[in-house]
């Protein structure tokens, strides 16, 4: 897209986030963690892992100047897809 850049399994803080999207205009990031999960029940507990594997590795690390860094966990289950922001 025009003014985002789009990274995927590339190296930031001690791992390698899943997505990671950077709007450089409006110095916003914004990273994606996602998990398959084995049932429906399990998702909202999935995101949670998510959310916290990108606090844990430090995915946000190395993103200087950004105002805003947006963390989500996501969640997948078949046809079915839900996503955790962080608090």
């Amino acid at each position: 897209g025009i003014g985002y850049e789009v990274e995927s399994n590339k190296e930031k803080g001690l791992g390698r986030p899943d997505i990671l999207l950077k709007d450089e205009d409006n110095r916003r990031a914004i990273i994606i963690e996602a998990k398959k999960s084995e049932k429906e029940a399990d998702m909202d507990k999935d995101c949670d892992k998510a959310i916290k594997q990108i606090v844990d590795e430090r995915y946000a690390e190395g993103l200087y100047g950004y105002e805003q860094i947006i963390c989500c966990g996501m969640a997948f289950f078949q046809k079915q897809a839900m996503i955790k922001l962080m608090e």
